[in-house]
């Protein structure tokens, strides 16, 4: 995680597709729209009710700030969202036999305010940060690792529900 000394207020807020997309999409066609349907509720249940999805695909090792800076700039956003999902094969088993499969998901997420800068960086991984009693299924992953992001988020940025 990287958070920078600054903690201005977030009202009006947006995001871009995920980066890569077009590949993740290979995968598991719905995970734009879940991700998306995430998104949103999630901050709107931090009371956050301007959020934006936008058609613009950053990359998130080397986002362009300028472009950023700008789309915030022409929407009046106080932060935009730029963020990256990995799907993660993953074999269950016991006592040596595979008994199931599955995908979960690792949901990376930065934060830029509206000059373009680096507020914040989250990583959620369900491998690591879920557990479930049954094999989830890859929307539920979905589901799950964009919000355990966006929570990481709002911990940081202190926001209530």
């Amino acid at each position: 995680m990287y958070k920078s000394n600054t903690n201005s207020g977030i009202k009006k807020i947006g995001f871009t597709r995920l980066d890569g997309d077009s590949i993740i999409s290979k995968i598991f066609p719905q995970t734009d729209s879940i991700f998306t349907r995430t998104f949103v509720a999630i901050f709107k249940s931090y009371n956050i009710n301007d959020v934006t999805s936008l058609d613009n695909e950053f990359s998130i090792y080397n986002p362009d700030t300028i472009a950023i800076a700008k789309i915030c700039n022409d929407n009046n956003f106080d932060a935009l969202i730029v963020s990256r999902l990995k799907f993660i094969h993953v074999t269950y088993s016991m006592n040596f036999i595979q008994i199931a499969k599955n995908w979960d998901t690792e949901v990376e997420m930065k934060l830029f305010d509206k000059s373009g800068n680096l507020m914040l960086t989250v990583l959620h991984n369900t491998t690591k940060g879920n557990s479930y009693f049954m094999p989830p299924t890859a929307d539920r992953t979905i589901h799950d690792g964009t919000e355990g992001a966006i929570k990481r988020i709002a911990k940081e940025f202190r926001l209530t529900k």
